[in-house]
């Protein structure tokens, strides 16, 4: 399978869960650049070689309201979208 365009980078959330590490390396392999976040330090799909940052992106979600969440969300997309 071939993507017309593959540019657009996805954040896979959670990534605790083999379904995770499944997701990151599919769309890897088709050329989607993939980021990771979790509050852990080292959930199961952090160790996927497809992941663009190795380092674990602390986005600080885990207990703060919805809209607080949603504007670090927002704010890890508009630094990332650039990317590759």
């Amino acid at each position: 399978m071939q993507l017309r365009n593959a540019s657009m980078p996805v954040l896979v959330l959670p990534m605790d869960h083999y379904g995770s590490l499944g997701v990151m390396r599919s769309l890897g392999r088709l050329g989607v650049p993939v980021y990771g976040a979790h509050p852990t330090p080292r959930p199961i799909a952090s160790f996927s070689t497809w992941m663009v940052l190795r380092a674990m992106r602390q986005l600080g979600c885990g207990g703060l309201p919805g809209n607080a969440a949603s504007a670090n969300l927002v704010s890890f997309g508009v630094k990332t979208a650039g990317r590759t």
